[in-house]
């Protein structure tokens, strides 16, 4: 009985793998079953236009899941975003996302990890309109260090520290990254960056929320309290509307 139950599971995901991306979703299905642990995973589709690599066995294929198979990201626009800004990149499939539905807009991606970002590498480098920042993100200039949660790569977060603490990071900032290019208007902020939203959201934000036009945010209460109360607390000083997808808030600020 349970074999036939564990079957018909199988088969399911076959079907849904087939019915989203059609020979290439069995394809990458099987791909995953038959990779060991430590092997790497090529996607291929025709709706995205460079190859994607994943580490089989990880929290990429899960983010993979999310992002591009349930499409997390998509949105209903009366106007093509043009400038992208990605926090919480991860290895890319994001800002590969919103590149490939977005043709023309520029992506601009923070990954703090070494390891995520060298993938992130890998996924977009034949992508010309992308930026990419091996960054913390945080509210001023100070150093940052990578905490491991025992969650997998899409898991890490960062804590404050100081400068000549070993393995230790530069945080940027998005009053940096506007200056730096010359962003006159944000018209999409995706923000996953697992726990880090309290920092970012807790002082030196008027001047990019007065330029964001949407916010996708994954709020991260379960691992750290008050993430949820201190975005709350500013976007009640804008005028908004929100909707959920997924595991996201999804903001239409209005100014």
């Amino acid at each position: 009985m349970i074999k036939s139950i564990k079957s018909l599971f199988r088969l399911n995901h076959i079907r849904n793998h087939y019915l989203r991306f059609g020979i290439n979703g069995m394809l990458f299905y099987f791909k995953q079953l038959s990779h060991s642990k430590n092997d790497t995973v090529i996607f291929k589709y025709k709706e995205y236009l460079h190859p994607i690599t994943l580490r089989n066995n990880s929290s990429d294929i899960n983010v993979f899941y999310q992002v591009l198979f349930n499409q997390d990201y998509q949105l209903l626009l009366d106007d093509e975003p043009k400038i992208i800004i990605d926090l919480g990149a991860n290895i890319g499939l994001s800002s590969i996302y919103f590149l490939n539905k977005y043709p023309d807009c520029k992506v601009i991606a923070v990954e703090p990890d070494i390891a995520n970002f060298e993938f992130l590498k890998i996924n977009t480098e034949k992508y010309p309109n992308i930026l990419r920042y091996n960054n913390g993100i945080w509210n001023k200039n100070t150093w940052l260090k990578i905490i491991d949660n025992n969650l997998g790569s899409w898991g890490f977060s960062v804590v404050e520290v100081n400068n000549d603490t070993p393995n230790s990071i530069e945080s940027i900032t998005l009053d940096q990254i506007i200056q730096i290019n010359n962003i006159q208007h944000i018209d999409i902020l995706k923000i996953d960056i697992e726990g880090s939203e309290i920092e970012l959201f807790q002082e030196n934000f008027d001047k990019w929320m007065s330029i964001t036009n949407i916010i996708i945010i994954e709020l991260h209460d379960w691992m750290r309290d008050g993430c949820a109360k201190q975005f709350f607390m500013t976007l009640v000083k804008y005028n908004f509307k929100f909707s959920y997808k997924g595991e996201n808030i999804i903001c239409f600020l209005s100014h």
